[in-house]
This record gives C-alpha cells, sequence and structure tokens, in this order.
C-alpha cells in the first residue's frame, strides 16, 4: 500500500513487516477548530510505503508501542475538550480497534488522564504501563504511577509532592530511568519499581542546568537502548544554539555525540531495531502541526537523511511523535 491509495483501503491490518508508527496532522479541521490527526503505518525499509490506520475525531499525541508490537497508547485532549488535560487511549495494531482507557477506583470508572508532552513508558510484557499526572496549575508537581491492563487499576510507584519525579524509560524488568527534582537539582536517576532511588546517573552531559526559571540546558525525550546501552535524547544547550539536537550518550557520560545543527527543534528520537535513530524535525517552534517531517540518523556515519515528510503525502501538514 503506498501513499497515493492511502485512503483507499478500509483494512486496517498493518501491511509491512518492520513498521514504524507516526503521528500525523492533516489540512483539514476537526470540529474544534484544531487540525485532524491519524496514525500512519510507514515501512521502515521503505518509507515510501505507508498507511492510514486510524483518523478522525480523536487526537493521537504521544505515541508509544508495547514491546510485543501490539499496542499503541496515545493521549487524546479532543476527547476531553481543548484546554483540557489528556486521557490516554489504546489503538491496537493487529485489530485496528481503539478505546479510551478508565481506572478502576473505589468501584467507579474514571477517565485516565495523562501528560501531554510527557510519553508513558510500557514494562517489558506488555502488560501495563508508567505513566505521569497532568502537570498541575502554578506546580510542577508529577509524580510516577503504573496503570494495569488486566485489573484496569492505577498504583502509586512514587508519590512526589512537592516535587517533580515522573518516568522516563525502563531498562530492566524493575528499574526505570527517572527525572527527578526533589534534591534541588535537574538529575536523572535509576529508580526500583517500588519507588526507591537506586543512584544518580553521574553524566554531566544530562545534567540540567536552570538559570531564573529557565532551562539553559537539559535533555527531553529520553530513549533508552539496552543492547547498545546507550542514550538517545532531544538536548537544549542556550548558550550554544538556539534550537535543539539530538545527542547520544552512555550511563556515565563517556560517549557524546551531538546530531543536527541547532537551528530546529529536534525532539522524540526512537531506536529502530537496526541500532539507528528517527527523530522529529519542527522548523516552526511556534506551531508543533505543520513544518515537521521524520529524519533518520545513521549512528555508523552520523549522515541525517529523510525519512518521512508531506514530500510522500501532502496533505498532511506535519508530523508528530512515533515509534517502532
Amino acid at each position: 500500500m503506498t501513499g497515493c491509495s492511502l485512503l483507499g483501503d478500509d483494512k486496517k491490518e498493518v501491511p509491512f513487516k518492520n513498521p514504524v508508527y507516526a503521528n500525523v496532522f492533516f489540512e483539514k479541521t476537526h470540529k474544534n477548530g484544531a487540525p485532524v490527526h491519524g496514525i500512519v503505518a510507514i515501512n521502515y525499509d521503505n518509507p515510501k510505503e505507508f498507511k492510514l490506520l486510524a483518523s478522525g475525531k480523536s487526537a493521537y499525541n504521544n505515541l508509544r508501542l508495547s514491546p510485543d508490537g501490539e499496542k499503541l497508547i496515545y493521549t487524546d485532549k479532543y476527547e476531553t475538550g481543548l484546554g483540557s488535560v489528556p486521557q490516554h487511549g489504546l489503538f491496537n495494531t493487529r485489530t485496528g480497534k481503539k478505546e479510551l482507557l478508565f481506572q478502576i477506583f473505589e468501584g467507579e470508572k474514571v477517565e485516565l488522564v495523562g501528560h501531554e508532552s510527557i510519553d508513558v513508558v510500557w514494562n517489558m510484557d506488555s502488560e501495563g504501563f508508567y505513566f505521569t499526572n497532568p502537570a498541575q496549575s502554578f506546580s510542577a508537581l508529577q509524580s510516577v504511577f503504573y496503570y494495569n491492563l488486566k485489573t484496569r487499576k492505577v498504583e502509586i510507584i512514587k508519590g512526589s509532592p512537592p516535587f517533580a519525579i515522573y518516568p522516563h524509560d525502563i531498562i530492566s524488568s524493575d528499574t526505570l530511568i527517572v527525572f527527578s527534582n526533589e534534591f534541588e537539582t535537574l538529575e536523572f536517576y535509576l529508580m526500583g519499581i517500588d519507588g526507591k532511588y537506586i543512584y544518580k546517573i553521574n553524566n554531566s552531559f544530562i545534567s540540567g542546568i536552570n538559570e531564573d526559571g529557565i532551562t539553559k540546558r537539559g535533555v527531553f525525550d529520553l530513549a533508552w537502548n539496552d543492547s547498545l546501552s546507550l542514550i538517545a535524547a532531544g538536548y537544549i544547550n542556550g548558550d550554544k544554539f538556539d534550537g535543539y539536537k539530538i545527542i547520544v550518550t552512555d550511563l556515565e557520560g563517556k560517549v557524546f555525540n551531538e546530531f543536527g545543527n541547532g537551528s530546529y527543534l529536534n525532539s522524540n528520537p526512537m531506536w529502530t531495531k537496526d541500532g539507528n535513530l528517527i527523530f522529529t524535525e519542527r522548523r516552526n517552534l511556534y506551531n508543533n502541526q505543520i513544518n515537521s517531517e521524520l529524519k533518520k540518523i545513521d549512528l555508523e556515519t552520523g549522515e541525517i537523511t529523510p525519512f518521512f515528510s508531506r514530500r510522500e503525502y501532502p496533505q498532511i501538514t506535519g508530523i508528530g511523535t512515533s515509534d517502532q
């Protein structure tokens, strides 16, 4: 299935053995006045082949694929209303079915809400995920929670007031990488799923620097590659460049490589199955739904090449997050 017939097939099965899933934005407008969203499956081995899996009234932000490749978690603020906190949704890549997620709290069904700019972290058996609560007004309070897909219940892993502590990735079945400002610094830690800190990650490249409430240097969208023991992340360094780069480093800071020229908002690095990276490049810093595309980094050569954009499908205006 290629781009020219993207909308002409209602079958939802993923047609590729090696798909990349991405959130795309369309030129047409939702009834709320915002762009229509869609989920696209792209053939990693031939990005000119792709297929629209879902589109319509939902927003599909913060896509995160389960380790078994069958479940995509997203956040949907169209369902809750613009200006409201988003609700988590689940899209099944095998059946094409989607549902909004709820938790069972005191015998009642309650919407499972999340953070619109912080992704969930799947556990390794694809039975649930770690997430954080939406940022509360006039505060930076974040806690670490776990949602069990079978029981539909939420467990508090680390209650954090008055601090911000939230998960970024998982490096073993019982160990998370988390961000925390609990000790008056902007640092990353390894944390057990019991909520106890294991140790601070002593890597000066990912330690945050904040001056007068402005982040001068820091990382975001952190992604761990277990087989390579490397971290990829978006990177800010206001003293050296105006935009955002992609970096690759390790836990100890013995490895540090930068990619991009720092002119654009480069974000959401995602490890591919062959050990390279795909990231989102946004050329409009004020509107993340236009002039954005996916690019690929060959880590062996350092070369950055286009992967998917409106060049392949002109009806989209931009691309959000992706995962494989």
